[in-house]
């Protein structure tokens, strides 16, 4: 779960290290422009967290089209 402040109209997603790779992304949300704290969730079926990513990371933040 993430919040965000609903800012703009763009779109993003959680990237994660998954059991088969370290940058799979799940469906992105998108921003409506209402100025208010929203709270986004994700699903990540198949999580592995094993440090993969950039710096060691499990996780990221990924801009879509239109950001």
């Amino acid at each position: 779960m993430a919040w965000q402040l609903d800012l703009g109209t763009g779109q993003w997603n959680v990237q994660y290290d998954s059991t088969g790779q370290p940058y799979q992304g799940g469906a992105f949300w998108t921003n409506t422009g209402t100025g208010t704290w929203q709270t986004a969730t994700f699903t990540l079926p198949d999580a592995g967290f094993s440090g993969r990513q950039n710096a060691g990371a499990d996780f990221r933040l990924s801009t879509g089209p239109g950001s």
